[in-house]
């Protein structure tokens, strides 16, 4: 409802009945008490956007404000339910409260903070900074280029998911199209293993885009003038492929690896064209919980296909398997990774003879990106 919430203010109206039930949705959500304070941070979040659609949200905010001062007095004001709630307080024209909760939020690394999948320092910095935007813009001016790096930082490390990646997104648009409202002629620069440069593009904008080649050993971005406050940023984009396949396992918090098996449950790299294999797959988490969101990507060996009685697309009757992607090339299984072992089962066979590599099965968090397992590779030979 936030994104549809923006979408309308920016002059894309979702269909208007759509729009009227999710608000709808929230005003029910918000009537009830938190489980815990992930909840509340939900229920926070619902109240801001249900204020800034016009609804008159005062004994909410006071219901909520009473559950957190009951529960996580030590903390609330100073995570993004206050954020939230400051926000949702300055719509109802309460300023002198709203001043006080939202200087409590400091734009830091947020090391303290009890991540959840929903929950993680980039997102809850990226709404910080979408709500001040909009808010309270006079604390967005004061921003300084060390505590912008909160945003940056963990972009730049690839500690982001689609969902922190798309707040902070919004949070540099609103940034620059509130601050950068005089932007530099900036240049950027690509140097060559020759030692010879190409200017690649230049501009007044606010965003400048370039390609460059496989040839570049470094690229230059430069300004006409020195730049005030959190500056420039750069991203560099690279796309390809490794060219031979891990020999070794990975195991970040995550453990899996694959079995091939035979009629008799026995291990097998060989086999005959168009017979079955059985594929077991085995995943545990290596922290002292289990780890829900857990993407698993199952390549199939070259010529391979699944067998569709064994695995088909759709939610999944496997306990702790929560759904079944099968691709030409691939199965993909959503699971919660226990920390005892999890098994999953399907079978396989073989289209066309010959030897073929087989690709390390892999899997990842889909919200913490540093969270991830591979198991290793191999070959496997078909014949008649």
């Amino acid at each position: 409802m936030d994104f549809l919430s923006e979408a309308k203010a920016s002059g894309f109206a979702p269909p208007p009945e759509m729009f009227a039930s999710g608000l709808r949705s929230l005003q029910k959500m918000v009537t009830r008490d938190p489980a815990n304070f992930s909840e509340a941070r939900t229920l926070a979040y619902a109240i801001y956007i249900l204020t800034r659609e016009g609804v008159i949200t005062t004994n909410y905010i006071l219901n909520l404000r009473d559950w957190l001062d009951k529960n996580e007095k030590e903390q609330w004001q100073n995570d993004i339910a206050g954020v939230y709630l400051a926000g949702a307080l300055h719509l109802l024209h309460k300023d002198a409260d709203a001043e006080r909760l939202i200087a409590s939020y400091k734009l830091d690394n947020r090391k303290t903070i009890a991540r959840d999948d929903f929950c993680q320092p980039l997102g809850m910095n990226s709404q910080y900074i979408a709500v001040i935007a909009r808010e309270f813009h006079a604390r967005l001016r004061k921003i300084s280029a060390e505590q912008f790096q909160n945003i940056l930082k963990p972009i730049g490390d690839g500690d982001f998911n689609t969902l922190s990646s798309a707040y902070a997104v919004r949070a540099l648009k609103a940034y620059s199209r509130t601050v950068a409202q005089n932007p530099p002629e900036l240049t950027i620069t690509e140097l060559r293993k020759n030692r010879n440069e190409s200017r690649l593009t230049s501009g007044i904008n606010a965003l400048l885009r370039a390609e460059f080649s496989g040839n570049t050993t470094a690229l230059r971005f430069a300004s006409n003038r020195k730049l005030s406050g959190p500056g420039a940023f750069f991203q560099v984009v690279e796309a390809g492929f490794d060219r031979h396949a891990p020999t070794e396992s990975l195991t970040n918090g995550l453990e899996i690896y694959r079995e091939f098996l035979g009629k008799n449950n026995e291990p097998v790299t060989s086999t005959h064209l168009g017979e079955p294999i059985h594929v077991r797959l085995h995943i545990r988490s290596l922290q002292r919980q289990p780890i829900t969101n857990v993407a698993i990507i199952d390549l199939l060996p070259g010529g391979f296909e699944v067998i569709d009685s064994s695995a088909r697309t759709g939610a999944s009757a496997i306990h702790g398997v929560d759904y079944v992607d099968v691709r030409e090339d691939r199965a993909v299984f959503f699971v919660t990774a226990p920390t005892n072992t999890l098994e999953i089962d399907y079978q396989i066979k073989s289209c066309n003879r010959g030897q073929f590599i087989v690709p390390p099965v892999f899997a990842q968090s889909m919200y913490d990106r540093n969270v991830k397992g591979r198991g290793v590779g191999g070959k496997i030979t078909v014949t008649e």
